[in-house]
């Protein structure tokens, strides 16, 4: 029942922040915030990654597909962000979906030159956790885990996309100076 609650809020407001991304997100009080699921997926090499291992830093999850060319003309903007922002924290994670039988899609990424990783056989996650219903979506998440935003948008000049990431580092940079605040006064 719980599950199903956080499904039904996180759908309803993924649906108020699809973004153009080209405002800045105002921030949310605790109680409107709302979390990444929990789930665990695999790399091509079957490394395990699970959504509480991101915690801590700002976190971009792109859901796509091999076969979808809106996904190739987003993607180089991943790449541009990653060597932007990785020194700051930023993780970028591919989650590819919705695939025909034989699929490869972080070997398809590192032939377009790609630096980003995917998580594979994500459909249980998107579809199921995420409710993705379209490609690509992306979605934003603050170090703590609560959701920045999402978009669908496929335009990779799209400045909002650096303006999110900004906002999410700097949200992250405002809580460790508050924590260290908190540490010394005790």
């Amino acid at each position: 029942m719980k599950l199903k609650y956080a499904k039904s809020i996180l759908l309803s407001l993924a649906s108020l922040f699809i973004l153009s991304l080209s405002s800045v997100v105002q921030a949310q009080s605790e109680e409107e915030k709302i979390f990444m699921p929990e789930w665990e997926l695999k790399t091509a090499d079957g490394e395990v990654v699970k959504s509480t291992d991101l915690l801590g830093k700002p976190v971009i999850l792109h859901f796509w597909a091999t076969w979808c060319p809106y996904c190739k003309r987003l993607q180089p903007a991943f790449d541009r962000l990653n060597e932007k922002y990785k020194d700051q924290g930023l993780q970028i994670w591919a989650v590819s979906f919705s695939e025909k039988e034989g699929a490869k899609p972080q070997e398809m990424l590192n032939e377009r030159g790609h630096t980003f990783k995917t998580l594979v056989d994500g459909d249980r996650v998107a579809i199921g956790q995420f409710q993705v219903n379209a490609t690509p979506t992306t979605y934003f998440f603050y170090a703590d885990g609560s959701m920045m935003g999402m978009t669908q948008s496929s335009d990779p000049e799209n400045p909002g996309l650096d303006k999110a990431v900004e906002h999410m580092l700097a949200e992250m940079e405002k809580a460790q100076g508050d924590a260290m605040k908190e540490a010394s006064a005790e």
